[in-house]
């Protein structure tokens, strides 16, 4: 009997333990996520300025030529 509850208590121990990583490795997966997402949309709103100050600068005959996006093939 003895030995049956001491095995119960380590697979407790155990499955603690485990959730208790798992939600730790959550978080972390959590945080890398957001730092993802801010520099995308830093990225994507740089490269909008630029394609600003670029659609600005360029003279009207040369707007005109169609040039795909590297995002509009997604």
């Amino acid at each position: 009997m003895d030995a049956t509850i001491k095995i119960i208590e380590e697979d407790a121990d155990s499955i603690t333990r485990r959730y208790d990583m798992c939600y730790r490795k959550q978080l972390e997966l959590l945080k890398l996520v957001e730092e993802f997402y801010r520099t995308y949309s830093s990225f994507a709103e740089r490269n909008n300025d630029a394609k600003g100050a670029a659609a600005s600068s360029t003279p009207n005959h040369e707007r005109s030529i169609s040039r795909p996006s590297i995002f509009s093939l997604c």
